[in-house]
């Protein structure tokens, strides 16, 4: 469990977290924030570089105000990950083929974040689309690197990917490939990709956890710059155009695959990229109407200010006020704290394993009807709340699987409740 080396960043921010300032709900959502942060600035890294600085900051208000990226970003779990690998990956890796930015010890920083990404579950496609798609610029890209820079390349990269490769011969790849409910029929595969594509743009499932029930996490206005962003990278012929449409393809159909509409989370990069390129696209169309006419340039700018700024007020209003208190969001979390209430009997311990924690072990009791956290490094006390299958088999000798409870968000297991043999 504590070697578990899927989605390790988030799994060290989460122990230092919990080391630093304990157990309580703002430390656990601490490391989701920061990573979300670091989204941001990837984001922000590559659309500038692609199309300039001024459109990387529009990215940045575009996602940072997502009620989808909000809803991730302080769920609290390595969840973010799968937001912030793809677009650490993507920017590693046109770092790393940029003829301008090959030098020295620079070749160092791509190569440990492409390796960090590989963590992230599902990105290993998203990772082989880009090393086709890239092939002949990586071939040139190691030729004009000395030996001695190829040799600190290739260990940097194998240091860094070690402990993966160790807990995928231990723990399977499956879990990692994304496909641990096992390989769908093709029926299963088709229902995961319509209801993914629907939960998406049109009527989102019913997880009042992160959602408001029927509401689509993209609104009009971002899932028409989409369309238009497509149809910009369509009519393209570069290859970062040929690696944004392919690999989001691809991992759509790793979406199908896993049966879990949650993992489309990892499209959430790649869609507002898109929607970026889309209101760039429709700016440069407004400008060919008018090449040559400096006020209709400056004029677009008001009806399309007017929608961006309604979007932002959307979002935020949607995931801050109108989220928060719906009915079913509040009776969903009533539901899960009621669950967990009823296992904690008077002056009666409770261990449990904080999801994504590197040292995911803490203690709760209950005190005056208030529940307090207090970390520990061994699971001890008659009642243990194990999240998933995170501890071991050896740890858990002596006790009892009593009981297990599922995410009504993904149907995931959210932990099981084991009795100490000799209790009471």
């Amino acid at each position: 469990a504590i070697f578990d080396p899927v989605n390790p960043v988030h799994g060290l921010l989460t122990w230092l977290s919990v080391t630093l300032f304990g157990g309580s709900a703002i430390a656990l959502r601490l490391p989701s924030v920061l990573l979300a942060f670091v989204g941001v600035w990837f984001m922000y890294k590559m659309v500038s570089r692609w199309h300039g600085k001024s459109n990387g900051l529009i990215a940045i208000v575009i996602l940072s105000t997502s009620s989808w990226f909000l809803s991730i970003a302080r769920w609290g779990t390595a969840s973010i990950e799968s937001v912030v690998a793809p677009l650490a990956l993507i920017w590693a890796w046109d770092s790393l083929i940029d003829e301008e930015r090959q030098k020295g010890l620079g070749l160092f920083v791509p190569i440990a974040v492409i390796a960090l990404s590989l963590y992230s579950p599902m990105l290993i496609y998203l990772a082989v689309i880009l090393f086709i798609l890239h092939f002949m610029e990586f071939i040139k890209m190691i030729k004009t690197m000395s030996i001695l820079i190829r040799v600190m390349a290739f260990f940097t990269f194998m240091v860094a990917i070690a402990p993966l490769i160790v807990g995928l011969i231990f723990n399977g790849v499956l879990p990692w490939l994304g496909i641990e409910n096992g390989i769908p029929s093709i029926k299963e595969f088709g229902l995961t990709l319509i209801e993914s594509f629907k939960h998406i743009f049109w009527s989102a499932s019913s997880f009042a956890e992160l959602n408001i029930e029927k509401v689509p996490l993209l609104e009009i206005f971002t899932a028409s710059m989409v369309a238009l962003g497509l149809l910009k990278y369509e009519r393209d012929n570069k290859p970062r155009s040929h690696m944004l449409l392919i690999g989001s393809g691809v991992l759509f159909i790793a979406i199908g695959l896993s049966q879990n509409i949650a993992n489309t989370a990892v499209l959430l990069p790649i869609i507002y990229i898109l929607a970026i390129n889309g209101f760039i696209l429709l700016y440069h169309q407004w400008r060919q109407i008018f090449p040559k006419n400096p006020v209709a340039h400056y004029i677009v700018f008001i009806p399309l200010a007017i929608l961006f700024l309604f979007t932002i007020r959307y979002h935020l209003t949607r995931y801050y006020i109108a989220w928060p208190n719906n009915n079913q969001t509040q009776m969903v979390y009533k539901d899960h704290s009621r669950a967990i209430r009823d296992f904690i009997k008077d002056n009666k311990d409770i261990t449990i394993v904080v999801p994504g924690s590197i040292a995911p072990i803490a203690k709760i009791s209950t005190i005056e009807h208030q529940d307090s956290i207090e970390i520990t490094n061994e699971i001890q006390g008659d009642t243990v709340l194990v999240v998933s299958s995170l501890a071991k088999k050896d740890e858990l000798e002596g006790y009892t699987l009593d009981q297990t409870i599922y995410s009504p968000y993904d149907n995931s297991k959210l932990f099981k409740l084991y009795i100490k043999n000799n209790s009471n």
